[in-house]
């Protein structure tokens, strides 16, 4: 299926009984998650880097850097049902929200009241719970067995949407397309893994200097089954995330850098 997330764009999100694999088309990174252990691992085509870590450490890290509003605790009910990219939906609804609290870009907490918010589920497309698990984690949404289809919420701002899918189809997907091409370079963070060479060197330059809503739905890519080179880098341990910190604050910094860059 196709994807527009308000953080990283377009995305294409294919998704099997056994695995899960999310593609940054503009970017050139993507990220893979398997059965039976569900790591996770991230990788760029275009600079040949990757990067490998545990689903528990993946979350951590998520929670770390603020990217996801705490609404998980929050008071739900289903509500309406209806069709999103040609597949049957359920909403949820959370009204009477209050404040907010995560890492804003110069790494210090920053609150924000979030009054309502609806998150849509796929009724079509059910997923083992670990990687419901994390479905729900990337967007701070309680978890379910389905597929998040959308997800839009109203701060003092006004709405916004995070996330719409706009596109959907069906077609067989073969084991091996959810894993890392082998050749690449381990890396020691996923920033890494989504920076191209331009944006790596933004970073760099970030490092030196501290010392050590979403718009209107693009026209929809052309989305491709492209199958990966089937020889996987060999095993290793899991890299632990970044601590916080100051490395929070100068990821904080890359991924708005690079939210910009994707918008241009």
């Amino acid at each position: 299926m196709t994807q527009k997330s308000s953080t990283l764009g377009d995305q294409y999100l294919y998704i099997s009984p056994s695995g899960l694999k999310c593609v940054n088309p503009k970017a050139g990174f993507a990220m893979v998650t398997k059965a039976p252990d569900w790591n996770i691992v991230m990788f760029n085509d275009k600079t040949r880097c990757y990067y490998q870590t545990t689903l528990d450490s993946y979350k951590r890290t998520l929670a770390q850097r603020g990217l996801t509003s705490d609404l998980a605790n929050r008071q739900w009910a289903r509500g309406q049902s209806n069709t999103i990219a040609g597949m049957r939906a359920t909403q949820f609804v959370m009204r009477g929200g209050g404040p907010i609290t995560r890492m804003g870009s110069n790494g210090k907490p920053k609150t924000s009241t979030v009054s309502a918010a609806d998150y849509w589920v796929s009724d079509e497309i059910t997923v083992p719970a670990r990687l419901g698990d994390l479905l729900a984690s990337a967007y701070g949404l309680p978890t379910t067995q389905y597929v998040p289809l959308r997800l839009e919420y109203t701060d003092a701002k006004g709405p916004k949407r995070m996330l719409e899918t706009y596109r959907m189809q069906a077609t067989p997907i073969p084991p091996t397309y959810f894993q890392c091409p082998g050749g690449y370079k381990l890396v020691q963070s996923d920033a890494e893994v989504m920076m191209n060479d331009e944006q790596k060197q933004m970073i760099e330059d970030m490092s030196r200097e501290m010392g050590g809503g979403l718009e209107s739905p693009s026209p929809s890519p052309q989305q491709q089954y492209s199958p990966q080179p089937t020889a996987a880098p060999a095993a290793r341990p899991a890299q632990q995330p970044a601590a916080a910190g100051g490395g929070t604050d100068a990821l904080s910094k890359l991924l708005d850098a690079y939210k910009k860059t994707q918008h241009k």
